[in-house]
């Protein structure tokens, strides 16, 4: 009785070691065929980016071409590069490339090379530019099974800036963080696209003391916090179909808020995708 006992257990254990087993296999199954960004070699999106004035008006348009160019490899991981292009039409794209970015595709996250988010660390109004870690290499753009993680943290001493001709040396850091939105309804009538985007935002935020610097000497003006936030919507198997930015927004205490009060309300940016290919 002991060893049919012993018998049935070991084989119960068995059974159980193979389920966990072709559950991991179910599972990294559907993570490897999820695809909200096809890196696909020659496949291409164009975008109508529309600046959108404080008051509503919209700006000229423009057309900005994002192509798959082949692959290197960027710190042991084989990346995909995709450059970008830009144009007045979608039949004038110029051919200079305007920036490159990397990505990887790893166990349901898509990973960026971290001069993706350059743009979201220079303020040109403020005259900053937030320097980036040289030693992250990629960034995390979209994780399927997480509903918020944080991208990034840069602290940083004694930033040079300049508002409005007043020197300022600012103090602080700069945050990155994303959190999922779920599945948004999306349709394109020209494109003949109609379903569900999954939805990511990701919001930056650069917020520390500033002090005013006259004749070489630290005087304290408060502090200031400048947020803005991005909305990028991504269909399985097309990649991301729509991009919504919002406005600069400033908050502050102290003397700073005087200079900043004068500054004009700041245009953004939104993205409608015109055109696609994705190589299967």
């Amino acid at each position: 009785m002991k060893t049919l006992f012993k018998y049935l257990l070991l084989l119960s254990l068995i059974s159980f070691a193979y389920s966990c087993s072709d559950d991991d296999e179910k599972d990294k199954k559907i993570r490897d065929t999820t695809n909200y960004y096809p890196l696909t070699d020659g496949s291409f999106w164009v975008y109508l980016r529309a600046e959108v004035n404080p008051d509503g008006t919209l700006g000229a348009p423009k057309y900005e071409k994002n192509e798959v160019s082949g692959t290197e490899v960027i710190s042991g991981k084989t990346a995909t590069k995709i450059d970008t292009y830009e144009g007045d039409s979608p039949n004038e794209i110029g051919t200079e490339v305007v920036k490159s970015n990397f990505y990887y595709s790893e166990d349901g996250k898509t990973n960026v090379s971290i001069s993706f988010i350059e743009e979201l660390l220079t303020v040109e109004e403020l005259g900053i530019t937030i320097p980036l870690n040289s030693e992250v290499k990629f960034i995390t753009l979209i994780d399927e099974y997480t509903s918020s993680w944080n991208i990034l943290e840069i602290p940083f001493t004694d930033l040079a800036m300049n508002i409005e001709g007043q020197d300022i040396s600012f103090t602080g850091k700069a945050t990155l963080k994303a959190k999922s939105l779920g599945l948004r309804p999306y349709t394109n009538i020209a494109l003949s696209l109609n379903g569900s985007a999954v939805a990511y935002l990701y919001e930056f935020e650069i917020s520390g003391k500033v002090d005013f610097i006259i004749v070489g000497q630290k005087i304290d003006a408060g502090t200031i916090s400048i947020k803005s936030s991005i909305e990028r919507w991504f269909m399985k198997d097309i990649g991301q179909v729509k991009r919504d930015d919002s406005p600069i927004k400033f908050t502050s205490s102290g003397s700073i808020t005087k200079i900043l009060d004068s500054l004009d309300a700041l245009p953004y940016n939104v993205f409608e995708l015109n055109s696609y290919s994705v190589i299967k």
